[in-house]
């Protein structure tokens, strides 16, 4: 396995009251993709932007208050907002990434440049 550089360059969040949002994020590879998953509970899709712009991949979420007008006695849930920047390989095809929002989950595939898919060669 390579080293790819999906690290995150660039993190940002809003801590109100030090309640800071941070999902938690999972980057992985298959064959033909690499993929990002982070896990936004309690957001709808419309608060959140995916943009590609020059081989950098921003995520932003606002996740938002529940209630002005609640007395909580615990709390533990964090609202606030949330960026990250990822720096994307060279070897990927920016143009085709997807993105899809399901049950807290959003994934991100972007697919590997042609070349780098494994083939096997037959011998004639």
């Amino acid at each position: 396995m390579r080293l790819i550089s999906f690290l995150p360059i660039f993190d940002s969040f809003d801590f109100r009251n030090g309640n800071g949002f941070d999902p938690d994020m999972d980057i992985f590879e298959t064959d033909k993709d690499f993929v990002i998953e982070a896990e936004i509970p309690g957001v709808s899709k419309n608060d959140m932007k995916l943009n590609v712009e020059n081989d950098i991949l921003t995520l932003e979420v606002e996740k938002k208050k529940k209630k002005e007008d609640e007395s909580f006695i615990f709390k533990e849930s964090r609202e606030g907002k949330f960026k990250k920047i990822f720096s994307l390989p060279n070897d990927v095809e920016s143009d085709k990434i997807k993105a899809k929002f399901e049950n807290g989950v959003l994934r991100i595939i972007i697919p590997k440049a042609k070349v780098l898919i494994p083939r096997e060669i037959t011998l004639n």
